[in-house]
């Protein structure tokens, strides 16, 4: 179970917001640094489904909001590994 599911629905609002500024920032960070065209393309497709993602989202569905954080927030933790292990 992840630390936000006591928090009330503005407050996961905000998180979820917080979190998928985030992400989208790194992905931004990594399609700038992108070294072919393969890999700006990953970056640019990931950035879309992001924003896609964070467009479509109910923000009065508590469920929604905690799968999203959690998935986000799994993906930058996964983003921080590669870099630490590719030395970025």
């Amino acid at each position: 179970m992840n630390d936000h599911h006591g928090m009330d629905l503005a407050a996961l609002r905000q998180v979820f917001t917080v979190t998928g500024e985030a992400l989208s920032e790194r992905y931004v960070t990594l399609h700038d640094r992108a070294e072919d065209s393969f890999e700006v393309e990953r970056w640019l497709d990931r950035a879309i489904e992001l924003r896609d993602q964070r467009r479509g989202a109910d923000r009065s569905d508590r469920e929604t909001l905690l799968h999203f954080i959690g998935d986000w927030s799994n993906t930058l933790r996964d983003l921080d590994l590669m870099e630490e292990i590719c030395g970025h």
